[in-house]
């Protein structure tokens, strides 16, 4: 992920590594249409896990195939139908092992078990080619090669169902404590919470903040804050901060704190808030992420504020980027820094800022990090230390996210339950919003007790880890959204996702499952509509139709795909 970083070449590797084959990311274009067309006879004949085709068809090829006379077709046809009745097996145990997998002894075996299923459905995928490749070039006889491929993957189908069955044998004694974890599983609702819900217990920073930013505020615009000793401190700052700015060239203000605190929510709620959107004459906003790029950032700065860029030469980019602010007053929200902008002793944030000083005075930068390091090396106006939501208000943000109906808020047994697990957030919006949308899937008591009762809580952690909270948020995901969403873990941090780009890689990978007549295509669309239905992707700022997956739940999928990746 540095900064020659190719997203393809790096798509192809870890993907080798994971064994998933996606070669369809970075292969040319002729070579795309056909794994589109090969995903599409896979669509017609069957499913990832039943890819075998039908007994007349194997019949069919074994007679075309001639196989070695030693092995009869009856013999083959039994192995093969074994195996494929073998495979939902294996992803039942996959899901339920899932839930010992931070205990080493399971996590080993859940590793192997994983890597028969995708040597298994890779076995089956090519030898269902060439049953498809036999009924194409009918009377054509096999080659050498055909024959030495086909032979090769009838030898594997045995020693993959004996090593099934081994495997499953003593992960099912390992794990079958942990039957009571399983509830069927629920689709969300597709209504879900506004995309730009209201804010809980952060009204008063919010006001704070964009004072700070040396935008006026009516006295009443406040409300509550009047009586705040830090609001009256926000407004004696704002003054220093001013004359700062006319004296010193743009100002740099960072909101810090804890990964899933709610800091890029806030400030996505200060860079529309009206009174911003008024005083500023532009608005620019950039997700920095852990690779502080000057040309990179300085490209999408250009991009940003509507200008073409015709060069790739820094000087020419910063040229252009001080034309684009010069004599306006702009706010300029770099999102998510971290250490790497203080590499060459500060240099680099020294050549970042040095066109932004063009803008007219009362510009300023807003920084959002967790290193409160970088924003003391950063900032000319100061630091706003962001902490978790006080109790009151972060029980109604949970209880409004996990409750989604008035008669489940009347429910006494589930509130119970939720105030018990409330403590457990460590007061994290992320971990509430992740856990509460889990829970509203499904109002079943048994279901929450689960949650509430789940060992992952027990895992030595950190004051203010929530890791367990969106670790079990993926563990209660179906298989076929697991192998859909786990996919994403290949990617580096804050990378933009489309909608369509991932329907059209989990088609071609046979992750999706055919349900009748429809598309699978439309399939694909529902499972990527749940995982948004549960907080996992959120929509990106910018481009409609775009998500990204916070760093935080990134991290978590890199945690319980690390084995995977590397078998």
């Amino acid at each position: 992920q540095g900064k020659d970083w190719n997203p393809e070449a790096a798509s192809y590797w870890h993907l080798e590594a994971s064994r998933t084959k996606l070669w369809y990311l970075q292969t040319p274009t002729k070579d795309r249409m056909e794994a589109e067309w090969f995903s599409g006879i896979k669509a017609v004949t069957s499913t990832a896990t039943t890819v075998v085709s039908g007994l007349n068809d194997w019949i069919a090829f074994l007679q075309w195939f001639q196989p070695d006379k030693t092995l009869e077709n009856g013999q083959l046809q039994e192995e093969l139908w074994k195996l494929e009745t073998t495979m939902p097996m294996m992803q039942e145990m996959i899901d339920k092992a899932e839930w010992s997998s931070h205990k080493d002894p399971v996590a080993k075996l859940l590793e192997e078990l994983k890597g028969v299923f995708y040597d298994s459905e890779d076995t089956l995928d090519d030898l269902n080619y060439y049953v498809l490749k036999s009924k194409i070039e009918k009377g054509a006889l096999p080659t050498d090669f055909t024959k030495s491929t086909v032979c090769c993957g009838f030898g594997k189908v045995k020693e993959l169902q004996r090593r099934a069955e081994h495997l499953m044998t003593q992960l099912n004694f390992m794990v079958s404590h942990n039957e009571r974890h399983f509830v069927k599983s629920f689709r969300p609702e597709t209504s879900s919470l506004p995309n730009e819900p209201k804010i809980f217990g952060r009204q008063k920073e919010l006001m704070e903040i964009i004072q700070l930013l040396g935008v006026p505020v009516s006295i009443h615009s406040g409300g509550k804050r009047k009586n705040s000793k830090s609001a009256t401190d926000a407004l004696s700052t704002q003054e220093a901060f001013i004359d700062d700015a006319r004296n010193e060239g743009v100002g740099v203000l960072a909101i810090t704190g804890i990964g899933g605190v709610g800091k890029t929510t806030l400030t996505q709620q200060i860079y529309h808030h009206p009174l911003v959107e008024a005083h500023f004459d532009q608005q620019l906003w950039i997700c920095v992420s852990d690779d502080f790029d000057v040309k990179r950032l300085t490209k999408e700065l250009v991009q940003s504020s509507g200008v073409k860029a015709l060069s790739d030469n820094l000087n020419s980019l910063q040229s252009i980027l001080a034309t684009a602010v010069k004599s306006k007053r702009f706010l300029l929200v770099l999102d998510d820094i971290w250490d790497d902008v203080l590499t060459e002793n500060g240099q680099e944030w020294e050549n970042f800022c040095a066109p932004l000083t063009r803008g007219l005075p009362g510009s300023i930068i807003l920084v959002t990090t967790r290193s409160v390091k970088v924003a003391k090396k950063v900032c000319t106006v100061g630091t706003f230390p962001l902490e978790g939501l006080q109790a009151d208000a972060f029980w109604e943000f949970f209880r409004s996210c996990a409750f989604n109906c008035k008669g489940c808020e009347n429910n006494a047994d589930l509130e119970t339950i939720a105030r018990k697990i409330v403590p457990k957030l460590k007061g994290s919006p992320l971990a509430a919003k992740t856990l509460g949308r889990l829970l509203r899937v499904n109002h079943d008591i048994e279901h929450w007790r689960n949650v509430l009762d789940s060992e992952l809580w027990e895992l030595k952690q950190e004051k203010e880890e929530i890791l367990p909270a969106l670790r079990l948020s993926y563990i209660y995901l179906p298989f076929r959204l697991k192998r859909c969403f786990s996919l994403c873990a290949m990617y580096p941090k804050d990378h933009v996702f489309q909608m369509e780009v991932a329907v059209h890689i989990w088609c071609a990978q046979g992750f999706v499952e055919p349900q009748g007549q429809i598309p699978l295509s439309d399939i694909a669309r529902s499972y990527f509509q749940e995982l948004i239905d549960r907080s996992l992707f959120q929509e990106a700022a910018g481009a409609p139709d775009t998500y990204v997956i916070h760093d935080l739940i990134h991290d978590m999928l890199q945690l319980v795909s690390a084995n995977e990746s590397s078998s």
